[in-house]
């Protein structure tokens, strides 16, 4: 016959109301952001590249007006929902002057996330923009609005610059 016995020394503090339900209840009211990129000081390159810092730069925005997800959902909705804003503004960045131009509604939010594309320092050409590419795009920027992580009124800023 094999006896356990249990150390009680050992086990964590808790308090006599606190159950598994109240815990996880808890941690659900706290709202937090997506991990941002970190420069990677064993290397060469003591920066971000551009869309790893517009993403930041984005998250920092979205920390300013209020934004969060619950933990438990933070790496996959908030994540996929920055990440698809991020992808967009990337892809036309160097032409906002020319969307302006022809029309098209820019958010003022946005106004901020312009010239992180540098491709005439890097001596690039400028980039073609596609509309295959731009429809793959509003795709992505449609199936994040389509979490229900956006609908929450925390996120509303978000979610209304990014079409709703």
């Amino acid at each position: 016959m094999v006896e356990y016995t249990i150390n009680s020394a050992r086990l964590p503090s808790t308090s006599s109301n606190s159950n598994a339900f109240t815990v996880l209840m808890n941690k659900s009211k706290v709202y937090i952001m997506p991990q941002k990129y970190e420069v990677n000081t064993s290397s060469n390159v003591k920066k971000l590249s551009g869309p790893q810092q517009l993403y930041c730069d984005l998250i920092d925005w979205a920390q300013s007006t209020g934004c969060g997800w619950p933990s438990d959902i933070v790496e996959d909705s908030g994540k996929q929902a920055l990440k698809s804003l991020s992808n967009a503004l990337w892809y036309v960045d160097h032409c906002h002057a020319r969307l302006k131009d022809a029309g098209c509604h820019v958010p003022t939010e946005l106004n901020n996330f312009q010239n992180y594309n540098n491709y005439t320092f890097l001596r690039h050409r400028p980039p073609i923009v596609k509309a295959a590419r731009l429809g793959e795009l509003v795709g992505d920027l449609y199936s994040a609005l389509s979490l229900p992580s956006l609908s929450d009124k925390r996120n509303t800023v978000l979610a209304k610059i990014m079409g709703n």
